[in-house]
């Protein structure tokens, strides 16, 4: 997968994540901290490296959520979009727009499943 960062995800990578999450332009643009303007204009070209980091973030996060939700997409998504108080209020995707954030979302899904709340 490093490798595939590196080189820069197709925009087909970018898309399958946006619809599985059932994400709108705008709400995708601030998860993965890539302005409007740039995911318009890599509907035609390959992400960045940075950029294909923020979205693998996003996969990543969508297939640990839906592993603890044994599958469930509308579940997973749901748990995802909603404020969490293990993330002082606010939902996984918000409070993982940073690296640190992102891995306490990952620590909680870990707690999670092991049943540590």
């Amino acid at each position: 997968i490093m490798k595939r960062i590196e080189e820069g995800f197709v925009p087909k990578r970018m898309d399958a994540v946006k619809s599985y999450l059932n994400l709108g332009d705008l709400e995708f643009s601030r998860y993965t901290n890539i302005s409007k303007r740039t995911l318009a204009r890599r509907k035609s070209a390959r992400l960045t490296s940075t950029e294909s980091d923020r979205v693998y973030r996003l996969a990543k996060l969508a297939a640990l959520s839906s592993e603890l939700f044994e599958g469930e997409r509308m579940a997973s998504n749901n748990w995802l979009k909603s404020p969490n108080k293990g993330l002082g209020g606010e939902t996984p995707l918000e409070y993982a727009e940073t690296n640190p954030g992102y891995d306490e979302v990952v620590q909680l899904i870990g707690q999670l499943e092991h049943g540590v709340f």
